[in-house]
């Protein structure tokens, strides 16, 4: 901005620095901000990495029943297994079994 004398610059000088100053509290406000922000994010993410945590456990647990029952049912495809040993006995001890579960 043009200045006609000492007070007129004195003037354009104030206004710029006021300017800086009001970026700067801008800025610090921001970042205060985003520090709150950042503190809530931590702690969301030590709960999904808990989280995450408990779905692995799931599907470890998935992937087992997953692997026994393939495994059974391939025996059961290939004929391997069948009834062919069964027992009024080992019928019965299923039977028991099934409805204890």
């Amino acid at each position: 901005l043009p200045a006609a004398d000492r007070v007129q610059q004195n003037w354009v000088l104030s206004m710029t620095n006021e300017a800086k100053v009001d970026y700067l509290e801008h800025r610090s406000e921001l970042n205060g901000h985003l520090a709150e922000v950042s503190a809530i994010m931590a702690g969301i993410n030590t709960q999904l990495i808990s989280v995450n945590a408990r779905i692995m456990e799931g599907n470890e647990g998935i992937t087992e029943f997953n692997a026994k029952h393939i495994a059974s049912n391939t025996e059961l495809l290939a004929g391997s297994l069948n009834a062919t040993g069964a027992t009024p006995e080992s019928n019965a001890e299923r039977i028991e079994s099934n409805a204890a579960r």
